[in-house]
């Protein structure tokens, strides 16, 4: 009897060891795909960040080019109410086919306030 009580605590503390040992291996690795999806996630949300800031600067510098500073910092101002990528390239094809300043300051804001 006292062999086998002594086997059981024995083998109840090794299997302790074990599943504590293999929950840390889950647990670790786990915690690394976790890891690795969640930095994945924020670099393309940074990635997609970066892209359209620098989208708008190329469009503010177009209109600058275009209609003058003046215009560019209205057309800036306007973009920054969008993160979209479709808004930012309509804008650009406002950017070249209008005709005047006011015209294209009045075309990307109602750009942007119709889908936004």
């Amino acid at each position: 009897r006292e062999g086998v009580a002594e086997g059981r605590r024995e083998g109840v503390a090794e299997g302790r060891r074990e599943g504590v040992a293999e929950g840390r291996r889950e647990g670790v690795a786990e915690g690394r795909r976790e890891g690795v999806a969640e930095g994945r996630r924020e670099g393309v949300a940074e990635g997609r960040r970066e892209g359209v800031a620098q989208e708008r600067t190329l469009l503010r510098r177009l209109a600058a080019v275009r209609f003058g500073d003046a215009v560019a910092g209205r057309v800036e101002d306007l973009l920054r109410a969008t993160e979209d990528w479709d808004e930012l390239a309509t804008a650009a094809e406002l950017i070249v086919r209008a005709e005047t300043g006011p015209g294209l300051i009045d075309a990307i804001a109602g750009s942007i306030r119709q889908s936004g």
